[in-house]
């Protein structure tokens, strides 16, 4: 099977390895348009997504347990990677890594397509900077029926790694950066929507979505 993939990366300068590392910052992501989904629960997730999954790193552990993965990504036209332990270690952000990184399209939606379905439910975050508490909202809000998530450009990234692997790649449609929390509000007030939920968490996300409802 390795041979499919090419052999193992072993090389922080590999071209490869060094665009994905640069994922973790911020501006970089904006600027490709590309985020990290670690862990094979997420990357499972994004692979669920046709055309999401741009690359897929593996380390040969990994890839012996996951193998299928590795498959589904190749049919989605996916490059595939074996990486060694150490190049893994370089590009995942937990501190024990489970051997499997992808790299991912942005998945979020324009506000205008959001609300085209004049969704009854929307979830508005306000100035949420945990990333944790912002994923299980996200992943919350789909479990609920949301019609879709907003986050104000105050709130955190939603493609922060922590975010990530706390929304599970939550499938409700999502904008984020769309302007300041006042602005957003009285582009609402043109359409018809049943019920806005606010959220401005300061604990946890769970208890604000909780004191919300």
């Amino acid at each position: 099977m390795s041979e499919a993939y090419g052999a193992e990366l072993t090389s922080l300068r590999s071209p490869r390895v060094k665009a994905a590392r640069q994922l973790a910052k911020r501006a970089m992501r904006e600027r490709a348009r590309l985020f990290l989904a670690e862990g094979p629960q997420a990357a499972g997730e994004a692979l669920a997504r046709d055309g999401v999954v741009t690359e897929l790193f593996l380390t040969a552990a990994a890839r012996s347990r996951h193998g299928g993965m590795a498959a589904r990504a190749s049919r989605q036209g996916a490059a595939v990677h074996v990486v060694s332990g150490e190049i893994m270690a370089e590009l995942a952000q937990t501190v024990t890594p489970q051997g499997v990184l992808a790299v991912c399209r942005f998945v979020d939606v324009p506000l205008a397509t959001l609300t085209a379905s004049a969704p009854r439910l929307v979830v508005i975050l306000a100035n949420v900077r945990d990333p944790g508490n912002a994923g299980t909202v996200l992943r919350t809000a789909d479990a609920a029926g949301a019609g879709g998530v907003i986050f104000s450009d105050a709130s955190v990234d939603p493609y922060n790694s922590k975010c990530v692997r706390a929304s599970r790649l939550s499938r409700v449609p999502w904008n984020f950066g769309g302007g300041p929390f006042d602005h957003q509000a009285a582009f609402w007030s043109s359409f018809w929507l049943t019920a806005v939920t606010f959220l401005k968490c300061a604990s946890s996300a769970a208890r604000s979505f909780g004191r919300c409802r």
